[in-house]
C-alpha cells in the first residue's frame, strides 16, 4: 500500500466518523463525490482492504505447474550412493 493509499484511508476513515463530510473528504485526495460514496460503502463492506487491489496476495491464474522430475533426479536426492551407480538403474 503507497502512502497515497494511506492518506485515502484516513480521510475516509475520518468520513466515517462524521468528523468531516463526503464533500471535504473528496478535495484532499482529489476524488470525486461520488467516489468518495462508492469507497465509504466498500470500507464497511471488506473494511482497509478495499484500497489494494483485488489480486494481491493471491496465486495468478496463469501460473505454470512445478516441472516434473525424472528418476533419476528422485533417485539423486534419496539415495547416497555415487553418480555412475545411480544412473545403472
Amino acid at each position: 500500500m503507497t502512502q497515497r493509499d494511506r492518506d485515502r484511508l484516513v480521510v475516509l476513515k475520518k468520513t466515517q466518523k462524521k468528523a468531516i463530510n463526503q464533500l471535504q473528504a473528496a478535495v484532499e485526495p482529489q476524488l470525486g463525490e461520488r467516489r468518495v460514496r462508492r469507497l465509504l460503502v466498500r470500507l464497511g463492506e471488506v473494511g482497509d482492504r478495499l484500497l489494494v487491489g483485488p489480486t494481491i496476495g493471491r496465486l495468478r491464474s496463469r501460473r505454470q505447474p512445478p516441472p516434473k522430475l525424472f528418476w533419476f533426479h528422485r533417485l539423486s536426492v534419496v539415495s547416497a550412493a555415487p553418480v555412475s551407480l545411480r544412473l545403472r538403474r
